[in-house]
């Protein structure tokens, strides 16, 4: 299957079609409506990144949009977020899904795999439904706070070539990158309620407050130019300054 779909970018669309929307829109059926999820398709392996290994990254995180039980400007119903709450475990432990949630989400994704591979003809081991929903790996590592939320949506859209630079370095003797990695852009795609995230990391009064990098000084936000409209705005003169990653 990994190997099937680097061949052509439109089979990589293929399996956003098909694995990628079908799981958000499944876990909404589970855990109920109003969902956010940032999403990233993988196409490489981190071990060895020349090595295909189709697989996808979710990070749906634990709030929903609800109905906030007022009229907003519009008289149209406001709405705000709610904290999906954990699991007591019989043996004490929290844990995000209840146990038939889990059998559920672990069933969505193994049909949706079986349905794929039969549909395109692709060889597999498909073994019985049971056998196949209960090897599902369900990874769960909280992100307690906003900078190792944002460590982790940095990480899952990294680009391929940093673990291929990894790799080549205690593989000194290893092949070139083939094409279908360097030319790999791996960009999210936000589900549900991420859809209406413009930035991630704070307000945009926030993020518009940036600090003079020689001085340290406050500067004002003027907005965004082309190439073209900085040139004209400095009189034909663009300066540049070059900074190195951790100096």
């Amino acid at each position: 299957m990994s190997e099937w779909a680097v061949v052509k970018i439109s089979r990589r669309q293929v399996m956003w079609k098909e694995l990628g929307r079908p799981f958000f829109d499944g876990l909404e059926d589970i855990l109920g409506p109003g969902l956010g999820a940032d999403t990233n398709y993988h196409t490489w392996s981190s071990a060895c990144p020349l090595k295909p290994h189709s697989h996808f990254h979710s990070l749906v995180t634990n709030l929903r949009v609800v109905e906030a039980g007022v009229l907003d400007e519009d008289d149209q119903p406001a709405c705000t977020m709610a904290e999906i709450p954990w699991h007591r475990q019989r043996g004490g432990k929290d844990v995000p899904l209840a146990d038939q949630q889990l059998i559920d989400a672990k069933k969505l994704w193994w049909r949706l795999l079986a349905a794929f591979v039969k549909k395109r003809r692709i060889d597999w081991d498909s073994g019985t439904e049971e056998a196949g929903w209960k090897g599902v790996d369900v990874w769960v590592e909280p992100r307690d706070t906003k900078a190792a939320m944002m460590g982790t949506i940095n990480y899952v859209g990294r680009n391929p070539l940093e673990d291929f630079a990894v790799y080549s370095n205690a593989h000194p003797d290893c092949s070139d990158p083939p094409f279908w990695l360097l030319k790999y852009s791996n960009r999210s795609r936000p589900f549900g309620w991420w859809l209406s995230l413009k930035r991630l990391a704070g307000s945009q009064e926030e993020e518009r407050e940036k600090l003079h990098p020689l001085t340290g000084e406050k500067l004002d936000y003027l907005g965004k130019y082309s190439l073209m409209e900085l040139l004209e705005r400095n009189h034909g003169q663009l300066g540049f300054l070059d900074v190195v990653k951790g100096r």
